[in-house]
């Protein structure tokens, strides 16, 4: 095995290999040493695997998961640093069957405990097994379980052939429909039955089902394997439970004991729901406390009989003898050989006086006259040295008295010193840190495929300027600082921590405001600008925009104030301007056209013009931006029937005034594009551009120009997908584009050759979005805009006569759209978009069994009533879903028993 090479990290050795990929023992940076996890393409779920460590960061460390530090899954190859093991750690594999029933009760519990927090978190482990529970040395010294490769399980787009340790874990369900469970948010009975095969095997060594198998496949490790997992599931299911190798010893561990069954119960309604039922079902049958047995390392007994010899009796703990990675500790209970020593009196019996009385007074008498003795002695010389030791205390009490009070004066001196001290110290290094993040983020790339890489650039100085930060003050040059902080944090990447620092940031403005009484500095009038933009801006990125709308509001006032008093301070005004932009885009949302666009024609007047020297690209992308907002705002004004007027003498289209600002924003773009080539942000901004101003030519009836738009928009979409083939947006924007295309020409060329050249537009949508379906099948985005180009293929096809595979199109449509409706995360708007494109595919549906005939009355009568309860949940306003719609309750009407 080849060692892999990764930017930043020293491979060492090669600790293991699994279905994944492998992990190697490393050093990033040359100093911290830690494990990661190579990740082999195509054998992992990209999607649910990201998705689970991201939700793990944000959630924080847990006790029983082993730790990720980062991982990069778009680079090649994928990976993920993360803690190391200590010397001595083994695997729950390793143990197995190898415990004490209590011992391996006590780390079962410990696994469910993890397992339960992460179904309380909405997180399922997808590959738990014994191979990847470790038990290693807490921090107590008492034996600790640690979970690793969250989200790294077998689904059905991943291989089967490098499965040898996941195999026997995972139920037959699974294995037949494992994806749509997850999506479905079914899944979590898979680590239930996962866990009940770790119990299993950790209590006897063996399996709960299918032994001979599951050890074969073991044993094959280094061969691949070869089956279908539908018939496996199926074999799965028919083989015999196994039984406990012994009985158990308390009702107790019989209770256990049918918990674990139930866990393994091979149809999924009769296991538990999820990990959190388990661990509460294991605590209400705790097993009793252990007997408590005195360590001794030897007794020696004198008596009248027991052992003939000594005998060493050996209670070392249960690891292999030939681990030596296992950890030793021996106890021993000296049993020595026990004699009876009896002594004759060679004497006659004496009286008792004499053996015992008169001794005992002899000795009393003695004892005494020498303990009087020593006490007199004792209490002479203590009053002599209490004496001395009086005078001298007495001599010393008048310099004592002066001393003392310069003594403490002296002292507070020195802590004043410093404690000024520390605090110049932490004022200079605050400054000097808030100077550094100004420099640091003056070089973060405008590209965003250059980001990650500054991000890790920059990481180790970030870092120190942090922690120096941290402890602010709450005076005006704290605030600054925290801000700068904030500020930081958001560009590498943690939002959550840079919004909880601008939390307290603005309540502290606030407090400052309110105690100012109107004489506010100016300073701070600006710094609660920045403060208060940055926040609108994080929760706008995150789709927060009534969150959102506040803060930019209150951010444009403050900036407002500023920028009318200090007209020279171009960052401010553009830090303005960017905010009106989102301010502008939330209220446009709203449904608040108006102060939409009253805020977005204030942008141009605050930034540098293209002419000038000063001009860059954020002004360039900024008023790119505004004019494409504006344009929008200006075609929502347009009525849905508007179009185009039929010759030059008519009198202006309502269209002109939205295409003009398309325009005047593509210019932009386009000179910028000619002096910075494959620019990512112009590029893809001129890509969305010209497809939206291709969707007002064609409204507007000018087929010719919405034709050259989109063949513009398609170029760019088509470039941009090449040179960033992770990046799905640039691959379903395309796949858009074509089928905006394609109805173009559906409605602009009449007859069999128009469908037919709409049809290899249309095809080329399903391809890409087909193929991103199979990399991507959590993606709801995908999946909508999947089923939306297969009812449109759907209706080309029947257009073109080709009804078989119209009604196959319907079909996979309805079908799409029907899984996306049993989602409960789904928005209200995608729900409604979903509802009108299922709506689309039964008319179709219906559509084709009434020309059928009448053979298929049924067919269609059930067609429509599924059409019809769509449309009535979903927005009819495009007038074609409105005749699709009069279409539907026309027919019904005729055809429906009365």
């Amino acid at each position: 095995m080849s060692t892999p090479a990764i930017s930043g990290y020293t491979f060492d050795s090669c600790l293991g290999t699994g279905a994944c990929g492998a992990v190697w023992k490393s050093l990033w940076n040359e100093e911290f040493e830690c494990a990661v996890k190579v990740l082999k393409p195509g054998s992992f779920h990209p999607h649910y695997l990201s998705w689970c460590l991201e939700r793990l960061r944000r959630e924080g460390e847990h006790p029983g998961l082993v730790r990720v530090y980062s991982y990069d899954l778009t680079k090649t190859p994928p990976h993920l640093s993360m803690t190391l093991m200590p010397e001595g750690t083994m695997t729950m594999e390793q143990l197995s069957g190898r415990l004490p029933p209590r011992e391996a009760w006590t780390l079962l519990d410990s696994l469910a405990g993890t397992l339960s927090w992460l179904h309380a978190e909405g997180i399922v482990h997808t590959g738990l097994s014994t191979g990847n529970v470790f038990v290693a040395t807490g921090p107590s010294g008492d034996p600790a379980v640690l979970v690793s490769d969250v989200g790294q399980g077998w689904l059905t787009d991943a291989p089967v052939y490098r499965l040898h340790h996941q195999l026997g874990f995972i139920a037959p369900d699974h294995w037949r429909a494992a994806t749509r469970l997850l999506q479905e948010g079914r899944a979590q009975p898979r680590d239930v039955y996962a866990f009940g095969v770790v119990a299993w095997r950790l209590l006897t060594g063996s399996w709960p089902r299918g032994v001979k198998v599951f050890d074969t496949i073991l044993a094959s490790f280094s061969e691949d394997l070869n089956l279908q997992p539908g018939s496996f599931a199926d074999w799965l299911e028919k083989e015999p439970s196994s039984e406990w190798p012994a009985e158990p010893v308390s009702k107790e561990e019989a209770e256990r004991r049918r918990i674990v069954e139930q866990c393994l119960a091979l149809d999924p309604a009769e296991r538990f729901a999820d990990m959190k039922v388990v661990m509460e079902a294991l605590k209400l049958c705790a097993l009793p406390p252990p007997a408590v047995a005195t360590a001794v390392d030897s007794i020696a007994i004198e008596s009248s009989g027991g052992l003939a010899g000594g005998e060493k009796v050996d209670t070392g703990d249960a690891f292999d003898e030939g681990k030596p990675s296992a950890p030793r500790r021996r106890f021993s209970l000296k049993l020595p050989k026990l004699s009876l020593r009896l002594q004759r009196s060679r004497e006659e019996a004496l009286p008792l006086w004499r053996k015992v009385l008169w001794p005992a007074l002899t000795g009393f008498a003695l004892l005494g006259a020498t303990a009087a003795a020593a006490y007199a002695y004792k209490e002479r010389g203590e009053r002599i040295t209490a004496m001395s030791d009086l005078r001298a205390a007495l001599a010393a009490k008048e310099e004592l008295s002066t001393f003392l009070p310069r003594a403490e004066t002296d002292a507070a001196n020195a802590r004043s010193e410093a404690s000024a001290a520390r605090a110049e110290q932490a004022a200079a290094s605050r400054h000097s840190s808030v100077a550094l993040i100004a420099s640091v983020l003056a070089t973060r790339p405008i590209e965003d495929s250059d980001i990650p890489g500054w991000r890790s650039a920059v990481g180790a100085v970030a870092a120190q300027c942090a922690a120096a930060l941290e402890s602010a003050p709450a005076d005006a040059s704290g605030m600054e600082a925290r801000w700068q902080l904030a500020r930081l944090k958001s560009a590498l990447g943690d939002e959550e921590a840079a919004l909880s620092v601008l939390e307290k940031l603005s309540r502290d403005l606030e407090a400052a405001a309110i105690a100012a009484a109107g004489d506010f500095p100016a300073e701070m009038v600006r710094l609660t600008g920045r403060v208060e933009s940055l926040t609108g801006r994080i929760m706008a990125a995150a789709q927060r925009t009534e969150d959102a709308m506040p803060h930019l509001r209150r951010a444009s006032d403050s900036f407002e104030k500023w920028v009318a008093a200090n007209a020279s301070d171009t960052e401010s005004a553009r830090t303005f301007a960017q905010n009106l932009l989102l301010e502008g885009r939330g209220l446009t949302t709203r449904g608040q056209p108006d102060q939409a666009r009253g805020a977005l024609m204030k942008i141009e007047a605050l930034v540098a013009k293209p002419e000038e020297a000063g001009f860059g690209a954020e002004d360039c992308f900024l008023l790119a931006d505004a004019q494409f907002e504006l344009g929008r705002l200006d075609a929502l004004q347009i009525s849905p029937d508007s179009t185009a007027p039929p010759d030059k003498e008519s009198p202006p289209s309502p269209f002109d005034p939205a295409i003009a600002r398309y325009m005047d924003g593509l210019k932009l773009l386009l000179d910028y594009d000619n002096r910075n080539k494959k620019s990512l942000p112009c590029r893809s901004r001129m890509a969305g551009a010209y497809f939206e101003m291709g969707r007002l030519l064609a409204r507007s009836a000018n087929s010719r120009d919405a034709s050259v738009a989109y063949g513009e928009s398609v170029k760019l979409y088509t470039e941009l997908m090449r040179e960033q083939p992770e990046n799905a947006a640039f691959t379903l924007e395309l796949a858009t584009v074509y089928n905006e295309a394609a109805q173009l020409i559906r409605t602009s060329q009449s007859g069999a050759e128009g469908i037919k050249e709409a049809l290899v537009y249309q095809n080329f949508s399903v391809t890409f979005l087909r193929n991103l379906n199979e990399s991507n099948p959590l993606d709801n985005k995908i999946r909508k805009l999947l089923a939306a180009s297969l009812v449109l293929n759907g209706e080309l096809l029947d257009a073109s006569g080709d009804t078989a595979k119209a009604l196959e199109r319907y079909n996979e449509a309805v079908g799409i759209t029907g899984d996306l409706l049993s989602d409960n995360t789904l928005s209200e708007n995608d729900r409604r978009e979903c509802r009108r494109i299922s709506a689309r595919g039964w008319t179709g549906t219906a559509g084709l069994h009434e020309r059928a005939g009448p053979g298929r009355r049924d067919d269609t009568v059930s067609a429509l009533t599924k059409a019809y309860a769509d449309w009535e949940f979903s927005p009819v306003e495009d007038p074609a879903d409105q005749k699709k719609m009069a279409w539907v309750k026309e027919k019904l009407n005729k055809l429906k028993p009365r």
